[in-house]
């Protein structure tokens, strides 16, 4: 998260590109190149921090999907792998079926899964499918048998830290749909951050919902205009992802609310911050030695500025302010 403006900022710029940077100008009115890059900086941190707790909710996502199909199609005789890990996929995808005949989630499997004569293992298969894979699995509504899915009471089991418990709340089309679209709202986050794209620059907010015979989710929110509505959308963003953390895992979403990146993202997703990282080099250095006198240090510390401790010319830590 520290940054420093680079010895050759206008070269820099030009690597990034003017059209990349085009939306940062348009949208914060920049009044210098120093701000520009100190923007491009901030949404750099922020996404690089979003990211690492999207791979915990994605790690977790897939792995209680697996367990709650595996267990629910397990046949000692037949399956492949273990009650807890096996290949429950063949229950609901065809794979070797022809391409015409295919959806997009047979063709996903196929690629994962090896020809017939030669299949990966059943983790090998799930470690490799996308985040996208998983929302749509939603979608699997019968076996290739032609029985229902009984996502009434597979859900409890995926999303167990979820208020809601009973079978016959998530038997009704429209929950299974608001779950659908959780997910999806994190797999955008997380295609936005791998693609190098502003995390800041949302759309207009829809309901959790998905398009239903031709009728789209209902806009709530029209997309940010200022600075302020930014930081207010960003935020919804964050709740959003760390609450299906916690319909994940209860247990894991309390660690990472105790973790140095909760405390870094909720100090960057403040205006305080945005005002640092326009004003870049947006750190104050504060050596070592100096820590034991209180020399300037209570002075930086009441600023709420963004401190770099230094020993010996070394870099050793780093401070930043606890958010209002």
């Amino acid at each position: 998260m520290h940054h420093l403006v680079p010895l050759q900022l206008n070269d820099v710029l030009e690597d990034l590109s003017t059209a990349r940077l085009s939306s940062y100008v348009n949208f914060f009115n920049t009044t210098s190149n120093e701000e520009l890059y100190g923007l491009y900086c901030w949404n750099d941190a922020v996404s690089s921090r979003f990211m690492r707790l999207i791979g915990i909710v994605e790690i977790i996502l897939r792995n209680r999907f697996h367990v709650a199909l595996s267990q629910e199609y397990w046949n000692p005789t037949l399956s492949k792998g273990s009650q807890d890990s096996n290949d429950w996929f063949l229950k609901l995808y065809r794979p070797y079926a022809s391409y015409s005949q295919q959806n997009e989630g047979d063709k996903s499997i196929k690629k994962k899964l090896g020809p017939p004569h030669n299949q990966a293992t059943p983790a090998k298969v799930i470690s490799g499918m996308t985040y996208g894979f998983w929302p749509r699995v939603l979608d699997a509504q019968v076996t290739v048998t032609g029985a229902p899915v009984p996502w009434n009471i597979l859900i409890p089991k995926i999303v167990p830290g979820h208020h809601q418990r009973a079978a016959t709340y998530w038997g009704v089309p429209a929950h299974q749909d608001a779950l659908f679209a959780r997910i999806t709202l994190v797999g955008d986050l997380r295609n936005r951050v791998a693609h190098f794209e502003p995390l800041w620059k949302f759309k207009p907010e829809t309901e959790e919902a998905r398009e239903r015979g031709g009728v789209k989710p209902r806009v709530i929110q029209p997309a940010p205009t200022t600075e302020h509505e930014v930081m207010v959308r960003m935020k919804k963003s964050y709740d959003r992802t760390t609450q299906l953390l916690r319909w994940l895992s209860k247990s894991r979403a309390e660690d990472y609310m105790r973790s140095e990146n909760h405390q870094a993202l909720t100090w960057l997703m403040s205006l305080p911050a945005l005002d640092h990282f326009k004003s870049l080099p947006l750190h104050r250095e504060v050596r070592l030695g100096s820590l034991a006198r209180n020399w300037d240090l209570k002075a930086q510390l009441r600023a709420g500025r963004f401190l770099l401790v230094t020993d010996k010319g070394e870099r050793v830590g780093r401070y930043y302010a606890e958010p209002c």
